[in-house]
């Protein structure tokens, strides 16, 4: 059997992999009893690493070491005479969770010696997602799926609701796919149905289909994961028991970003004992529009009951004077856990207030301070960051940071697992490996083109829609006659198909076996001749190559299957989501505020800070103030050195000036510690060189040697 590492494993190609394991038969004896030096914590910290047994709530504010506190009560807790493989630690993304994992094999190699490896390796940490995809790839038969399932990724469901948007309302209905799948994610997370969301009777039949034929297919979306972990664990005492005995000590980070689904996952796998120690920040929860409930920490007594509450507010990132002003905003949440961030630090910088005339004169002043600290300070690019609510207050400072040749790095792009050539190998090899898989089936059936058209493939549709099979079985057996050539090319096709199923079933040399299949069917030929210069054939067809090498590195992995390898990537998925919000290249970050959560950055500059843009306007309808505040203070608490926030009197829309409101929120700001400034008309500063390079790159590395 697999471990978790192998199903879920770490991608060769970033460097970053899904940090942790499950196997309900692996066990490791408890280590032997050593010595955990506390001395480096606080008192609070100190507390709650010490506080062996739950419930415990630690509400750990921004800053205030609350994954320090995690990897030291894991390591306690074995010192203690607790099996590494015992223990479950759950978060939400896999950046955090090989963080994790990564300083708990530091303190543990500290603490307890030579056994650190072993203790890393049975223990199990890594997201929501990826050990529930775990437990039911052991677990799922009594909900009426095989093991083999498929996860469908986001590409995989748009084209399935497409389908049963065409089949149900015709090729005219403009119903957008991508609000259908929205919707659909977000009942699920909520744990609802999606006639609760919305009234449209359409999308409710869409939806319900959807869910059939996924089921049909024997396949599954990714918020199905969770649904189906509380299902088992519902339903199916057995399982629930066995995973209640393997995981006796339960650790959740980022609780307050939590859902419905995720609150019973952690309730069912508890039991009575309450042996599980919750870690978040109530004032930090600012994804409820993707199904997180900030209730589930606020009300943690209520699920957990007479829990020890451990209160980490001493800050170690930011100075005093941001920490006043963002504590002073957050306490106009009512409904809130108590508590004020402080730091033993210097007062540091007054927060800068900047009232500008328009969005482009805002833009340009931020840039020109933005270069006069850069020069000042002999400090790199990486350490500035300009944050904003939504996207579009980014075109302007992008055109100004360009104008003075300053490199910047702006959240987003695609993704390796997006890019067409990815998408269509990683298609050959599931309809390989499960030619029942219509979804991808259908992307490789005329790719590279073999004489299967628009026409054959609809003809194929309509009969799999009207005789209930699946594609497969119409390209083996269709149910009308086809021409002469389209006959020819389905049977050559299916031949292609089994002969590559079998040879995959045949051994572990999935990488030269895909290899053969691809010149078989000649796609990097087809690549060479569809792009539009070899620069970018080159460039696809190395992705094609690294994906064939990522598939032989995961072979060499003891006990791996090929649908492990299919599992790892489509969790990987996620992992490009959170790479997105990582530092990527070189530059100035610009990126929204619920990108920013988790970073921190020297210079952080807060801009748009106008009515209708935070708060944002859909807020105020929606009478969700309190997390439109929230996400305020999570920009506030990213800033370490310097935080100064802009706003515009009038901003250009629609070749007009729109003229705009300062922020209910901003007035909340204590009038200590701020520095007001208006901006002028002012000519655009002369760039210097520090940010004029010939070379942005060149530049950079000439600042960093120089500081």
């Amino acid at each position: 059997m697999e471990s978790g590492n192998e199903l879920l494993g770490e991608e060769k190609r970033s460097g970053k992999g899904f940090a942790g394991g499950f196997d309900i038969r692996f066990a490791t004896p408890s280590v032997p009893a050593m010595s955990l030096d506390l001395s480096t914590l606080n008192g609070p910290q100190a507390e709650a690493v010490q506080t062996l047994h739950g419930p415990v709530l630690i509400l750990a504010g921004a800053g205030t070491g609350k994954t320090r506190v995690i990897t030291f009560r894991m390591v306690n807790l074995i010192i203690n005479g607790v099996s590494p493989s015992e223990i479950l630690a759950m978060t939400f993304t896999n950046k955090a969770a090989k963080e994790m994992k990564e300083r708990f094999a530091v303190l543990a190699g500290q603490a307890i010696g030579a056994r650190a490896r072993e203790a890393a390796k049975a223990l199990t940490a890594g997201t929501f997602h990826a050990f529930c995809a775990r437990i039911l790839r052991q677990e799922i038969e009594p909900l009426g799926y095989a093991k083999n399932f498929t996860i469908y990724d986001e590409g995989d469901q748009t084209g399935l609701i497409k389908k049963i948007v065409t089949k149900m309302a015709g090729k005219s209905e403009k119903l957008d796919p991508a609000l259908v799948k929205g919707l659909i994610g977000l009942a699920k997370n909520k744990g609802r149905p999606v006639s609760d969301l919305t009234r449209d009777d359409l999308i409710h039949a869409v939806a319900t289909q959807y869910d059939r034929e996924l089921k049909l297919l024997n396949a599954v979306d990714f918020d199905d994961l969770l649904v189906l972990a509380v299902r088992l664990l519902r339903e199916v005492p057995e399982a629930r028991e066995r995973l209640r005995q393997r995981f006796r000590w339960i650790m959740v980070d980022e609780y307050q970003d939590t859902n419905a689904l995720q609150l019973e996952i952690v309730r069912r796998l508890v039991s009575d004992r309450h042996d599980v120690c919750v870690v978040g920040d109530d004032d930090q929860s600012i994804y409820s529009w993707r199904g997180a409930e900030a209730g589930n920490i606020l009300e943690f007594e209520k699920h957990f009951p007479n829990p020890k509450i451990i209160r980490l507010e001493q800050n170690y990132r930011s100075t005093p004077t941001i920490l006043g002003a963002a504590n002073k905003v957050i306490a106009n949440n009512v409904r809130r856990r108590a508590k004020k961030l402080w730091s033993a630090a210097p007062a540091g910088e007054p927060i800068r207030l900047v009232a500008a005339p328009s969005d482009a004169e805002e833009a340009e002043w931020v840039v020109n301070d933005l270069v006069t600290k850069l020069n000042a300070g002999k400090l790199p690019f990486e350490a500035f960051a300009i944050l904003y609510r939504v996207n579009q207050l980014s075109r302007l400072f992008e055109l100004e940071l360009r104008r003075l040749r300053i490199p910047y790095r702006i959240v987003g792009g695609q993704g390796f697992y997006d890019r067409r050539e990815v998408k269509d190998i990683l298609a050959y090899l599931h309809a390989a490996a499960n030619p029942r898989d219509d979804a991808h089936l259908l992307r490789i059936l005329n790719t590279p083109p073999r004489g299967i058209g628009e026409t054959c493939v609809g003809i194929l549709q309509e009969n799999s829609r009207e005789k209930g099979r699946a594609i497969w079985d119409e390209i083996k057996s269709p149910s009308t006659p086809m021409s002469r050539k389209q006959g020819e090319a389905l049977a050559s096709f299916a031949e292609l198909l089994e002969r590559y199923h079998g040879r995959l079933q045949a051994g572990k040399m999935w990488s030269v076996i895909l290899d053969d299949l691809l010149k078989e069917v000649g796609y990097e030929a087809d690549l060479e001749r569809t792009c539009k210069d070899s620069a970018e054939a080159q460039s696809r067809i190395e992705n094609v190559r690294s994906l064939v090498t990522d598939l032989a590195n995961y072979a060499a992995r003891p006990e791996s299957t090929l649908q492990g390898f299919l599992d790892s990537v489509s969790l990987d998925r996620e992992r490009e989501e959170e790479d997105k919000a990582e530092a990527k290249g070189t530059g100035v970050t610009l990126m929204t505020l619920h990108g920013a959560k988790g970073l921190e950055f020297p210079h952080v500059y807060l801009v748009g800070l106008e009515e209708g843009y935070l708060p944002h306007e859909r807020s105020k309808l929606e009478g969700n103030l309190d997390e439109e505040r929230r996400l305020l203070y999570v920009g506030m608490t990213r800033a370490m050195q310097c935080l100064t926030m802009t706003y515009c009197v009038a901003r250009r829309k629609y070749n007009r000036d729109d003229p705009r409101t300062l922020s209910s929120f901003v007035k909340e700001l204590p009038e200590e510690g701020i520095l007001k400034i208006t901006t002028g008309c002012s000519s655009a500063a002369a760039p210097t060189e520090a940010a004029r390079p010939v070379d942005a790159f060149a530049a950079l590395r000439a600042k960093l040697g120089a500081g």
